[in-house]
Formats: C-alpha cells, structure tokens, sequence
C-alpha cells in the first residue's frame, strides 16, 4: 500500500473532521441501540401498524395472490371428487301425498257445539299434535302394512321392505294448516308413491278406530267413576247423619237459648236491685245528715222506716224549743222554768237520737240486704255467661265441621251428577270423531330425482376445494415467520428501511455486488445512491462514517450491500474502504478478483485474517489494495484452517485496525458474517460508527432479526436502519406504480452494459 491511498482525497474537510474513538457508542441518543431512528414511523417517531401476523386487507389480498393456484387446483381436485361421490350415490325418489285433519271438541268434554273454532290454538292445538304425534309412532305401522297389501294385493315385495319404507316415512304440518304431508325418499320410485299412499289412506281409518276406542273406553271409564261417586255420595250422607246424632246440635241450641232467656231476666232484676241498693245508700246517708241538722225532716224520703216517730219527737222537740225561746225573752237562763224546757228539750234531743239510730239500723240492714242479693245476681249471670260462651264455641265448631261434611257432600253430589250427564253423552258420542281425516292429495310415481343434487355436489366441491386452499394459504402465511415486505420490516422491527433493492433475475451474485459500479443507469444504483444520500445528509454524516453491514443468516445479501455501498460512497468523491470481515466465509477477494489482481503467491501479505493473527504493532498501510473505482480501497481475506477467527477477531489489533481506518479513510464499510451464526457482528457493531441491518424478504426470520436486535441493543450497537435486499417490486403494490416508471430505463440500461439482466 503507497501513500497516494491516503493522500487521495476529494472532500479534505471530510479527512480533517477527527474520527469517533471506536469501543464506545458514537450514534446520536433515541436510536435502537443509541442511534437515530428507534421505532421508525416518521423520522423518529414510533410506528403504530398491526402486529405481525393480523390478517389485515393488505395481507389477505397477498395471500390470494400467492395461493390461487393452489386455491384452483384444489377446487379442481374438489370437482373430480363431487364427480366420483355421484358415480357412488344411489339416486333417491320423493314421493309426497296429503291428508286434511279437522279437530273437533269431543262432546263428553263440554256441550258446545262439535266443530272448534278456535283455529290451531288452545285445546285444539294440543288435540292437532297429539294426532300428528301418534301418526309417527310405531303403532300404525301395521295398520298402514295392512292398508298398502289391501290396496296392491298383487305387490310380491317382501313385508320387512315394505315395513322399513313405512317406518322411514316422514310426517309433518304444513305452517299455519290443517295439512298433514307424508314424504318417502327411496331408490324405488313406486315403493315410495304406494307406501304414502297406503299412509294417508290408512290414517282416516286410524282415526276414526281411535276415536271409537277412546270413546268406549271414556264411556267404560265414566261407569267406574260414577260407581265410585255413588259410593261416595252414600257414605257421605252417613257420615253427616251420624255426626248430627252424635252432637246433638238442636239439644244445644235449645240450652243456648234458655240461658240466654235467663240471664236477661236475672239482668233486669239485677239492675232493679242495684238502682234500690243505690235509693237505700243515699237514705242511710242522709239519716246520718240528720243527727247534725233536725231542720232537715222535712226533706226526709216517705219511704224512710219510722219517719212518723221522727216527726212527732222532732215537731215535739221544735214546740220545747220554741217554748223555750219564749221563756228566754222574759227570763233568764237561770230561771227555773227555763231550764225545765232545757231539761225537756235535751229529752226530746236524745229521744230524736235514739229514734233516728233505730231507723238508720234498719235502712242499713235493708242495704245489706241488697248488696248480698246485687252479688248472688251477678254471680249467676257470669255462670251463664260462661257456660254460653262454652255452648257457643261447640255449636261453632259443630256447625264448622258439619258444614264442611256438607260441602263434601254437595261436591260429590254435583261430581255425580256430572257423571251420570257425561255417561249419557259419551254414549251419544261413540259416532262422533274428536278428529276427522280427509285424504287430499295422492302421490304419482315420482320421475326426478331429489339426490343427489349434481349442481350442489359440484359447486360445493369445488368451493371446498377453493376455500381450502385459500385456508392453507392463510394457515402457512399465520405460521410463516418469514419477513415478507418491506412494511412488516418497518412495523415489526421499528426501523426504516434506507433502500430497496429490487429483484434482478438472471444475475450472477458477483455481477450483482458489482453492479452499481459497472451500471450507472440500474435501479440497483438508484437504490444505492438513495442509501448514499441519506448518510450524507447532515443529521447522519458524523455518525455514519464507519458502517457495520449486518444480517442475521447467510445469502441475504450483505457482500452485495456492502461492495455496491462502498462503490457509491467512491463514486461521489469520497475515499471509501471497503473491509471483508467475514474472515470464514471471505467473499471480497473473488468479487474484486478481476479488479484488485491475482493474489496468489501473496494471498496472506494481503489477507485481514493473516495480518490480525499476526501479532504485534501491524502496519495496516500495505493491507487495502485499489479497487475498480478510483476512491475505493478493498481489505480482503482468506480462510485459514490454523487461525481461529473467533480469537483474532476479539483482539486489540482490530480496534487499531479500526481506529488506523478512521484516520486515514472518509467512510469504511464492514462486511461481517451473519449474526444468527457467529458472533463476530457483536464485537464489530461496538467498534462502528453505526449499523445497517439487510434483510430479504421470504428468507429473513423475525425471530432471528429480533435476536439480532436484541444483541446490538444489548452492546449498545447503533442501528440506523435496513436495507431490504431482493425485493420482487411486481409483487408488492407500494411499488407498483414506481416499478413501471423505472422498468424502461432499468432495461434500457442492462441492454447496453456488460450485465445480463438477471435476478439475484
């Protein structure tokens, strides 16, 4: 390697500006890993997509495309299968005959008229299904078997085919109808017409052979209940006879009413004596007055014993006194005829006193006589009263209990009644149907055919088959974990995609990792350019002038990435290195092969593997060697079976190979192995100014590149984007439109260049 590599240079600001010390994170905050763009949406911001594996329109729409050659085979294959089911399926035949059932109200249930009017509702409903039920019962098949040899005697089928046909019969109600349908499918077209024939005309015999045993065994039924009402009606009376017997009601009543003539009497005298008791209360009283104040013998009641006695001592004792006072005016108290009236009016006083005493003595003797008959009367009475009060609660009970003998009398009376009514009825109603069948329609010979139905078999055949298709289509894309476009790059990893590369068929790789130097025109090149641009703007240039390319597995394009790169980083004047760090698998010597020169007696004085293994202070100026561009400088290696790349690439001689790079070159572009293999690309991504990731779509893994992802974050790794590498633009209708615009110049352009245009 001369000087003129580090000499040469078309942007000296460039080579002046000091390099990042490599080992530490140099990419600016807020990146995956410290870089620029995290959850990529909008320069930075995050993207909110539906997650990997939503069905979405887009989704759908790309799975139709990509299955609908499996959806028609299939479909295909679903067609030939209807087709071998007919050539397998025992034509069948329907046979279809009708019969009318009227339901009427049996007349040994109520006396209203015989025809029911109340539509298929109520009763009437109840009797309607009942019939229809008893029409799909096991019962009526041996009447319906006699019917059928009745009506084809000369059919020589055998009983147990003809038995299995009647029992597979369906019976149903037309809606909203008295229409009774029996349906027979069969592969006998004649059987099936002769078998609901047979049914609908053995059905009005069933009915009318029902009716007539259900009415004689309601007649039956009624005898056996009358006989028992009768003989509960007898014992019923016995029982009431008896318990009159036994109580005696009538003897109580007449008790009753004698103690209650009584104690009104004995009330009556009872308050006599009370109101004479009170009369005689107030004469003791008021003889008691009378000691006090004389005066008052005029108010004394007639009635008073010895009133006359104390009226004579008292007007005697008025006379002494008025004598007295008469005295008085002409004499003294002293004088002697004074006090002989005073002597005579103390006699007269003390007469009154003894008068008085015997009259009140006998009042109160009188009122103690009254008070004892006031007691005995009241005592009386309350004797009453409780023998009535014990009277009435057994006649209440009496009564209760021979009330309720009545009222059980009367029930069974009236039940009675009612039975020997409904017997006369019943007897009546032996000719009447509770249900009516009229035949309305006979089956013919069916001629069509009901199954299998050829247009069902194959239009569901093929839809299945199609459907299926589609489902397998939509069950590999829900369990494909491969990246399929460039929006689910975006959506599930969160970073933007720098460039797309699109697919180029008929194309060697190494023609490819060259073609944006040997096509100026290819979309390849515009591709590259546009990654270009975007690390020379401002807001990347510092970071980005070391670049890691990285993958996640082999053959997703990370040589073509880096070599076409580096090729347009030289193209626009800036002095470009290019290192193959993929010291197992080293691919850059065979690419540049024609350009760099045959190596062969000097392949490990030129080999990066060689030189890091070496040892020791290393001159790194002779190891990048000229490549096809005049600014671009190639570091190639060559495998070795002796030197372990895993020591050498752990080693300080790459950080000074890499610190040497930044003094010397304006851009370094590092191709390094897969990361989902070898860990080399972990110990590389701290060493850079940046990462960028290559994916391919229907070759990278999500998990893979997540895992990848994952390790970058985890050493701090700057990872500014992706580039989606072969990329069928046709299928991906984002770029349709844009594809059909570069289509003439991107052919145009192969035409005329040593390139065949091809596909990677």
């Amino acid at each position: 390697m001369t000087d003129e590599h580090t000499s040469s240079n078309k942007n000296p600001d460039r080579r002046s500006a000091p390099g990042p010390q490599y080992g530490g994170n140099a990419g600016p905050p807020g990146s995956y890993g410290g870089g620029f763009y995290g959850a990529y949406g909008s320069y930075g911001q995050p993207y909110y997509g539906p997650p990997s594996g939503t069905l979405t329109l887009r989704v759908i729409l790309r799975i139709f495309r990509r299955s609908w050659l499996l959806a028609v085979l299939l479909g295909a294959a679903g067609l030939a299968l209807g087709y071998y089911i007919l050539t397998k399926i025992t034509p069948m035949y329907r046979a279809h005959s009708k019969i009318e059932m009227s339901v009427r109200k049996p007349r040994i249930l109520a006396t209203q008229g015989a025809l029911m009017d109340e539509g298929l509702r109520g009763p009437s409903y109840e009797i309607y299904n009942a019939r229809i039920e008893k029409l799909k019962s096991y019962s009526i098949l041996e009447i319906v078997l006699e019917k059928y040899r009745a009506m084809y005697p000369g059919d020589k089928r055998q009983d147990a085919l003809i038995a299995e046909v009647i029992a597979a019969v369906t019976v149903s109600r037309s809606k909203n109808s008295r229409i009774v349908n029996f349906i027979s499918v069969h592969a006998d077209p004649e059987l099936a017409a002769r078998v609901v024939n047979a049914f609908a005309e053995a059905s009005e015999y069933a009915v009318f052979k029902e009716n007539k045993e259900s009415s004689d065994k309601a007649v039956e039924w009624l005898h056996s209940q009358a006989l028992a009402q009768r003989k509960m009606l007898v014992e019923s009376e016995e029982r009431l006879l008896d318990y009159r017997k036994s109580n005696q009601i009538d003897v109580l009543e007449s008790e009753k009413k004698a103690l209650n003539e009584s104690s009104i009497a004995l009330s009556q005298n009872l308050v006599e004596i009370e109101s004479a008791t009170v009369l005689i209360s107030e004469t003791l009283s008021f003889l008691g007055r009378l000691d006090d104040d004389p005066s008052k013998v005029s108010e004394m009641p007639m009635e008073i014993p010895g009133r006359g006695e104390i009226m004579v001592v008292v007007e005697k004792l008025r006379a002494a006194m008025h004598e007295r006072a008469a005295l008085m005016s002409k004499y003294t108290a002293k004088h002697p005829e004074v006090l002989k009236r005073d002597d005579e009016v103390s006699q007269l006083g003390l007469q009154l006193l003894t008068v008085n005493a015997r009259a009140r003595a006998g009042v109160a003797n009188s009122l103690a006589i009254k008070r004892r008959q006031v007691d005995s009367l009241r005592k009386r009475l309350e004797d009453q009263s409780g023998r009535m009060s014990e009277l009435e609660l057994q006649t209440v009970k009496i009564r209760s209990e021979l009330n309720t003998l009545e009222r059980e009398r009367d029930v069974i009376q009236v039940s009675y009644n009612g039975l020997l009514k409904r017997i006369e009825e019943a007897r009546l109603s032996a000719d009447e149907d509770t249900a009516t069948v009229q035949v309305v329609d006979l089956s013919p010979i069916p001629q069509e055919t009901i199954s299998p139905d050829r247009p069902r078999v194959y239009v569901v055949g093929v839809v299945f088959g199609i459907l299926m298709g589609f489902g397998l289509g939509i069950l590999s894309e829900v369990l494909d974990d491969r990246v399929k476009s460039s929006m689910e790059i975006e959506r599930d990893f969160g970073l933007r995609v720098l460039g797309i590369v699109p697919r180029i068929r008929k194309i060697q790789r190494h023609e490819l990792a060259l073609a944006g130097l040997n096509n100026k025109f290819g979309y390849v090149t515009e591709a590259f350019a546009g990654v270009r641009s975007f690390l020379d703007s401002p807001q990347f240039e510092d970071v980005s002038r070391s670049i890691l390319i990285a993958s996640s597995t082999p053959e997703e394009g990370k040589t073509i990435t880096s070599s076409n790169l580096a090729g347009m980083f030289a193209r626009s004047g800036q002095k470009t290195l290019l290192i193959d760090f993929d010291l197992r698998r080293p691919r850059m010597a065979r690419i540049y092969e024609e350009a760099l020169g045959a190596m062969d007696g000097e392949a490990q004085e030129y080999s990066l593997l060689h030189k890091l293994a070496s040892g020791g202070k290393a001159d790194w100026k002779g190891l990048p060697l000229q490549g096809p561009e005049e600014n671009l400088y190639v570091i190639t290696s060559q495998a070795s079976q002796t030197i372990s790349p895993a020591e050498v690439i752990g080693s300080d001689a790459v950080k000074e190979l890499l610190n040497w790079t930044a003094e010397n070159f304006d851009r370094v572009i590092i191709d390094s192995p897969p990361l989902g293999i070898i860990s080399d690309s972990n110990v590389l991504a701290s060493l850079v100014d940046c990462v960028i990731l290559v994916c391919r779509p229907d070759k990278s893994r999500r998990r893979l590149v997540r895992h990848m992802l994952d390790q970058f974050q985890t050493i701090g790794a700057n990872v500014i984007g992706v580039i989606v590498n072969d990329l069928d633009l046709r299928k991906d209708s984002f770029f349709d439109t844009k594809y059909k615009y570069m289509s003439y110049s991107y052919k145009q352009a192969y035409q005329h260049s040593d390139v065949p245009a091809s596909s990677a």
